[in-house]
């Protein structure tokens, strides 16, 4: 099942479909079934994907009704009258009319126009004129993107001219990808004196993109005296950009030893301009694609997956990296039998010096397939498609957090004598329940089960963890009132603020009680708490949540 997973995934990516839940899920049974009978999976992946594709242009295509009775009378009279359609033109006029004028409407104007009489109500209601994906942003209105800002989600009008795949979201800023694969950025620059930038900009550096990452928003003392944020892009292609503060294009690659390393990383270069990372790893002919990229506040993390022989040739053929390069033997990428399986890498300083590292692979987590990969500023998180999740790095952080970040129960150490970066491993408090995706801070962690519920664990300051528990260093299921009965399907947390959402766009905050506050500050309660709103349509079901410290926002597809 987590081959099956896997591969479709992977498909799915490569050719920037997104299906709906349902559709997925019966195409993995599909894909089961087929390989139980003894079928190709890669044969049987493409099959049921061009299927898919096929159902989705049939769906969107509209049809028009032929009435051939005139052809009839042309028997006769020798007159042939060209698309005789049924009558009723006015009245399909009329609706197309509506449909145009409803669609300039802010979608909150719906629900009144809806009760107008009949015919409004079913142009209101009917989705196939409304956008296949809509955000709602909430926050100030320098970062949020929203005119004014507001205290509840609202329509960002960004999304009505361009669709929106993902929103990463750093202190101050955002970074929108869209489905053709560009990328946008709004709010603070990435550099520490650049000029802020009220309004999306597209990075023309950056296209054909497939994922983003960015510093994880969140407190700690010394970012008073830090500006600017870091990112991270991946391409269709398995290229990898970066730009922004704390990187070193040198420190990326292989074979820079770790005092090296500590030096170049020291010296908190700045990529002004979205750089790309040639011939990652520095090999000389790369041996694997970069599937996913995860970026702490010193410290990048990545997957990578493995190249078929075309891709290989096509490596062998690319340009001299600019980075430094090594031999296969020194080249962690490069070690037999080749790097055929996937491998997580990371480079750079989880917290304390003596944790400062070149390009190291971690082999507890060689051949696992992922499904995502989280940074904290501290730690980092990587899912599985099976849902088993594994974290590794540094447990407290540089301010000593009052949980263990990696969810691995409390140290036994007094906090002054505490080890340095932990390698990667499962966490156990999460074993009987799957996860399907996490987040994280600077000293916080959320995961979302595949039944629901939400667990947390990590610095409890500000009620950033929704519950009571003081000290929570291993997984503690957020068991509020508030939130039972409700599926909850995706969150985020950031400094002490976090916020969860159902499929069909209910939003439960909490936290923003100490240090800097934040988005969820202001609330009359502890734990989670609803936030009113006006909601999306009920076309519309709710994909991701995207936290930052004083704004949000709510991604949402169109069922199918």
């Amino acid at each position: 099942d987590a081959l099956v997973s896997s591969a479709l995934s992977e498909a799915l990516s490569k050719r920037r479909l997104r299906l709906p839940d349902a559709a997925t899920r019966k195409i993995r049974a599909a894909l089961l079934a087929a390989v139980a009978r003894g079928d190709h999976l890669e044969a049987a992946v493409a099959a049921a994907l061009d299927e898919a594709e096929a159902r989705q242009v049939r769906r969107r295509v509209s049809q028009t009704v032929w009435d051939p009775s005139s052809n009839e009378v042309a028997k006769t009279s020798g007159l042939l009258a060209f698309m005789p359609f049924k009558s009723g033109g006015d009245a399909a006029l009329d609706h197309d009319v509506l449909h145009h004028v409803f669609s300039l409407l802010p979608f909150h104007c719906l629900r009144s126009l809806a009760l107008v009489c009949k015919r409004w109500r079913s142009v209101a209601t009917d989705p196939s004129w409304k956008p296949d994906v809509v955000v709602y942003a909430w926050g100030s209105p320098d970062v949020s993107g929203i005119a004014g800002g507001s205290s509840v989600p609202r329509l960002l009008p960004f999304s009505r001219m361009h669709e929106v795949r993902s929103l990463t979201c750093a202190d101050n800023a955002t970074l929108a990808l869209g489905m053709d694969g560009s990328v946008w950025h709004w709010g603070r620059s990435w550099l520490p004196h650049g000029d802020a930038v009220p309004e999306p900009v597209r990075i023309p550096e950056l296209s054909g993109v497939a994922a983003l990452s960015a510093t994880p928003p969140g407190y700690d003392h010394e970012r008073s005296q830090r500006r600017g944020f870091s990112a991270a892009a991946v391409t269709h292609g398995g290229h990898l950009w970066v730009f922004g503060t704390s990187f070193s294009v040198e420190g990326v690659a292989a074979g820079v030893a770790a005092e090296e390393c500590r030096q170049l990383l020291q010296r908190e270069r700045l990529v002004v301009r979205p750089r790309r990372v040639l011939r990652f790893g520095g090999a000389p002919a790369a041996s694997a694609a970069v599937a996913q990229v995860a970026v702490g506040l010193r410290f990048l993390a990545v997957a990578t997956r493995p190249l078929a022989a075309e891709g290989l040739a096509a490596s062998s053929a690319s340009p001299p990296a600019t980075a430094s390069t090594a031999s296969p033997a020194d080249d962690p990428t490069a070690s037999a039998p080749e790097r055929r399986s996937s491998q997580v890498f990371t480079v750079g300083v989880f917290c304390e010096p003596g944790d400062a590292h070149a390009l190291r692979a971690w082999e507890g987590l060689a051949g696992v397939p992922l499904r995502q990969l989280c940074a904290g500023s501290f730690h980092c998180c990587a899912l599985s498609t099976s849902g088993e999740l594994y974290t590794w790095g540094h447990p407290l952080g540089r301010d000593v957090s009052n949980g263990n970040l990696l969810g691995h129960g409390p140290i036994p150490l007094p906090a002054e004598h505490a080890p340095l970066a932990q390698p990667p491993r499962r966490v156990a408090g999460l074993a009987q329940h799957p996860v399907a995706e996490v987040s994280c801070s600077t000293y916080s962690v959320l995961a979302l089960t595949t039944d629901g519920r939400a667990f947390t664990w990590g610095d409890s300051d500000g009620d950033a963890l929704g519950h009571d528990e003081d000290e929570c260093s291993a997984p503690r299921w957020l068991d509020a009132p508030s939130l039972r009965g409700h599926n909850l399907a995706h969150g985020a947390v950031a400094y002490t603020n976090a916020a969860v959402a159902t499929t069909d766009g209910r939003v439960f905050m909490w936290g923003g009680n100490a240090w800097e506050r934040g988005i969820a500050a202001g609330r009359a309660a502890r734990g989670p708490s609803e936030i009113t709103w006006s909601g999306a349509p009920p076309c519309y079901q709710c994909t991701s949540v995207s936290l930052a410290w004083r704004h949000g926002y709510l991604l949402f597809h169109k069922r199918a």
